[in-house]
Formats: structure tokens, sequence, C-alpha cells
């Protein structure tokens, strides 16, 4: 029985100091090197220029004397909001640390092509200076166009006015391209666009388009008078809509 029992002790022994020596050596490793932290790592090279989207890293336990100044630490899943509409402004390779030297806020700084989505073109309408205060970045707007077509008698032309476009995605209004400031620098933005606008008759915003709705709004530029509307929050439906003319209206 003795005999027995004599290995198990043995190996419960080992397994004491092998646990005993491993926390030894933790120890020192964190007193010589800090405690780990959890920074991003990218996962595969991120271009420059790219819109920064979490998927594109991940969190690794590097010790602290390893980890880069302003590397982005990672403590709770909230820490990635901080990382909200951020671009990349150099090449990161993948396994790098990332950190907030090499990204930047959206601005017209970065350029609208990080903020175009996939398949998409961004193209700018003209909007009367009243509505721009009016109108945020991510909001939907349908695009419309006025212009003169033959009167059904024959006897002249008649205006008209057509949806051409519905559902349409805002990517910025003027230059504000929907970037979180501090609230100092929100009213400098602010204060330059109204004086910019006090000197101008029209506004702007760029909007997301396809290909082809990018030639229909070309041609509607060209055939005629093309107007913004607004749509409420939420609404993404598109609809067939008559074209409207006075003839129809007193008919």
């Amino acid at each position: 029985m003795k005999k027995a029992f004599a290995p198990g002790l043995v190996a419960l022994v080992l397994a004491a100091l092998f646990f005993l020596t491993l926390q030894t050596r933790e120890q020192q490793f964190t007193k010589s090197y800090g405690e780990p932290v959890n920074v991003l790592v990218a996962k595969y090279d991120i271009p420059e220029r790219t819109s920064f989207k979490p998927e594109m890293a991940q969190t690794v336990p590097i010790p602290r004397k390893y980890v880069l100044q302003d590397a982005i630490e990672i403590k709770t899943i909230s820490d990635f909001t901080k990382l909200r509409d951020m671009v990349t402004l150099v090449r990161i390779p993948r396994g790098n640390q990332v950190t907030y030297s090499q990204m930047a806020r959206v601005s017209p700084d970065t350029g609208l092509a990080v903020k175009v989505p996939p398949g998409l073109r961004a193209a700018v309408v003209g909007v009367p200076k009243e509505f721009m205060s009016l109108i945020k970045p991510a909001d939907r707007v349908d695009i419309l166009c006025t212009f003169p077509v033959a009167s059904p008698d024959g006897t002249g032309t008649e205006w008209v006015t057509a949806t051409i476009l519905q559902n349409i995605l805002v990517l910025s209004v003027g230059s504000e391209m929907g970037e979180i400031l501090a609230q100092e620098d929100q009213k400098k933005r602010e204060k330059a666009s109204r004086e910019k606008l006090a000197i101008s008759d029209e506004g702007f915003v760029s909007v997301a388009v396809s290909a082809l709705e990018a030639q229909f709004l070309t041609l509607g530029k060209k055939q005629g008078e093309i107007s913004v509307v607004l749509r409420p929050l939420g609404d993404i439906e598109k609809h067939f809509i008559e074209m409207a003319s006075f003839r129809k209206l007193f008919r």
C-alpha cells in the first residue's frame, strides 16, 4: 500500500514545485517587463487611407515594456467606440501594433473617398444655403429634376418635375463629413460654415450613388434643374412616383 502511494506523492510534490517555479518566473518576468497590456494588432496588412474597422485588428497581450507609446489599448469592448470614423494615414503591416499616430478622424484632410461605400461613387449636388443647416451626413434624400417637355397639344413646352433618384445616402454637407469633434472645434467649424454661406448663394452636399445613378444625375443637371428633398429617419423604401406638371395639377 505504501509502495503504491509513494509514486503519487512524488508526482504531487513535483507538480507543486513546477507550479511554484512557473509562478516565480512569471513574477520575475512581470517585474522586468511590466504587466501584460491588451493592445490592438493588425490581423493583416491595412492599406493607407482605409476606413478602420474593428475586424481588421485583434487584441494581443503584450508586456508593458514592449507596448508602443501611443498604442491603442483595449480594456473593455466600449473602447472600440473610440475608433469610430478613423482612417489609416499610413500602411499598417500585419502583426504591428496599431497606434493613434497612424490614424486620423474622417475629415476634409483625409478626403471623401474613405466614406464612399464599396461599389458606389460620390457626386456633388447643389442645395439652397438655408438647407445646409437642416441636413446632416448619413441622412437619406430623394433627388428631383425639373425640365421642359413638349406639351401634349404640340403648341409649345411645359415644365415637369420627376423624381430621378430615391433613398440616396448623404456623405457630407459642405465640408462636414460627420466626424466627431470636440465642442470647441465644432463651434469653430459651424462659425466658418456660416461665414462661408453668408457670401454664397448656394451650398452643396455630396451623395453616394451607383455608376448608373451618377449618369442620370449628370444628365439631369444638363437637362434641367436639380432639387434635393430630405427623407425622414428610417425611411428607405422606394416607390413609383408619377411625374408632376401644372397641367395635371389643375386637371
